[in-house]
């Protein structure tokens, strides 16, 4: 039986009911067969799938010794109860006492992810235990998918919670306030599964649970359907919620990394307006990245102790101690280790070449940098600019450079890290007519605004136009692109998330998967066709 992994209490229904003795399927782990536990069904009150259950104590007995393996996180009992109920283990016997009344005429579920195990090896099991306080066993099943709103990719790993639908809360209210009687998790395509529901109307929510509360928390993903409430009265019952990660408004520093060798980054929830970072021992140099939501800031020199620095968030002043991370063992030193801009050896046309280094360039030996033809002769040497800190950026290059040789010690950053080997580096030039184009051909016509992004391989905007149904991109660089078409419901020109205090779902965004390959001086053209 294939392994599956639950990430916390309470997040997957597991959709196969166990007859008659309840026996635990197996694990299968390595080159040998390994066995769970089995139940003995003779010790074991009530039955698995019994009706009519009026206990306040389950007990399931196995045939061998057991142990209990974090239970909180590993059993799960739907419908959710109040309090928690009181879970032990004693030589062969699990027991459940339910500090709550349960509810008549309902079917509960009980989940056992990897919570039992016997005490020799350790070998555990997946099941699921099911008893009715009614005459009957609950037979509705609602499944479902997850995706991203943006990317239209599965998500993983989502609590999906039926709630009630005669709550008191008001309807963006009752994530954040309830916790859901029944749940389920995503899988790694984004499907999840519950069965042995009761019939009726519920609220259902999908969101991030990072904490594990069972509660959604103001900068958490979440999903919802525009539908007031989600009946469930068939069989069998299917749903699409479209995952996003809301605009809360106000930006906040969600997390601080200090790494070696004296590199800081800042991540927001959202583009700060304002952020200033400071240190009472040395100047900080922001690097420019382009990326407006992460800041990378470099220290002028080396770390000193647990050093403290001072933040400024849209005019609120914190100070802050994060732990500096990625140093080397005592006594040993860091090679720099010098980068550039070639794609596949080649020198982009009307691209300048550019020496990046990891950290801040503090000095650049000019005569250690040999340009040669190929013949390896030495040609004039080029002159340069540093640029941000990192890049060593040259002018034009002379049309016969061939190879470029950096000697040993040609640079040292701010942090007294030096390259210590010679490095070669064969390149070509190319020209002009390097590039290709592409043209898309779209059949379909829109009733609102459309913008389209051109991605590349590593799913950068490489050009973004408005829609039209014949689309040209030229000079690409070759290689392989994806179109994206974004609905801009509110005509502001980007991508707009969703909100559930305002019941609005996320921009819909519609990808062409199939990678379009565009080739060195050919023109590319592509009908799609859209179903809208």
């Amino acid at each position: 039986m294939k392994r599956i992994h639950l990430k916390y209490y309470g997040y997957f229904l597991f959709g196969l009911l166990l007859i008659s003795c309840a026996q635990i399927n197996p694990l299968l782990g390595g080159e040998k067969d390994v066995f769970a536990p089995s139940i003995d069904s003779a010790g074991t009150y009530p039955q698995n799938g019994q009706t009519n259950f009026t206990g306040n104590e389950i007990i399931i007995k196995f045939q061998e010794y057991i142990a209990l393996n974090n239970p909180n996180d590993n059993i799960i009992i739907t419908p959710q109860l109040k309090n928690k109920p009181e879970i032990s283990v004693k030589n062969k016997k699990l027991k459940i006492f339910f500090t709550d009344t349960l509810q008549e005429n309902t079917t509960y579920t009980i989940s056992f992810n990897h919570a039992i195990t016997d005490i020799t090896e350790k070998n555990d099991s997946i099941f699921q235990y099911v008893f009715s306080t009614g005459d009957y066993i609950d037979s509705l099943t609602l499944k479902g998918k997850i995706t991203d709103a943006f990317n239209n990719k599965g998500a993983e790993g989502y609590l999906v919670g039926l709630y009630n639908a005669n709550s008191t809360f008001q309807y963006d209210s009752i994530p954040f306030n309830e916790r859901p009687i029944y749940i389920a998790q995503s899988d790694r395509t984004g499907n999840f599964n519950m069965n042995y529901l009761k019939a009726g109307d519920y609220v259902i929510f999908a969101i991030e649970d990072q904490n594990r509360n069972l509660r959604l928390e103001p900068l958490e993903r979440r999903a919802f359907l525009l539908m007031d409430t989600l009946t469930i009265a068939a069989k069998n019952k299917n749903v699409i919620l479209r995952a996003f990660r809301p605009d809360v408004g106000e930006s906040k520093l969600t997390t601080t990394k200090f790494q070696y060798p004296g590199r800081l980054e800042f991540i927001f929830n959202n583009p700060p307006e304002k952020f200033e970072v400071s240190s009472d021992l040395m100047a900080i140099n922001q690097e420019e990245t382009g990326v407006k939501d992460s800041l990378v800031y470099w220290l002028e020199g080396k770390p000193q102790g647990r050093m403290e620095f001072i933040v400024n968030v849209n005019g609120e002043i914190d100070t802050i101690k994060p732990l500096f991370k990625g140093a080397p063992e005592k006594g040993a030193s860091k090679v720099l280790i010098l980068t550039n801009n070639l794609k596949g050896g080649n020198l982009l046309p009307n691209a300048q070449f550019t020496l990046i280094s990891p950290e801040p360039y503090d000095q650049v030996l000019e005569d250690h940098i040999h340009f040669m033809d190929k013949d390896s002769v030495e040609l004039d040497p080029v002159t340069y600019t540093i640029e941000n800190g990192r890049s060593l950026i040259f002018d034009t290059l002379d049309p016969q450079v061939n190879f470029i040789k950096l000697d040993s010690l040609v640079a040292t950053s701010k942090f007294g890290n030096s390259v210590e080997a010679d490095q070669w580096i064969k390149l070509k030039l190319l020209e002009a007519d390097y590039f290709g184009s592409l043209i898309i051909n779209i059949d379909t016509l829109f009733d609102q605004p459309v913008f389209v992004e051109l991605l590349n391989e590593e799913n950068d905007v490489v050009v973004l136009k408005s829609f039209q149904q014949k689309l040209v991109f030229e000079e690409l660089i070759p290689g392989k692109y994806q179109i994206r078409l974004i609905f801009d419901d509110n005509d502001d020109e980007k991508w707009t998330t969703g909100s559930l205090k305002e019941r609005r779902l996320p921009e819909r965004v519609i990808y062409n998967r199939e990678l379009i390959d565009v080739k060195s001086r050919w023109e590319k053209e592509v009908d799609w066709i859209i179903e809208n």
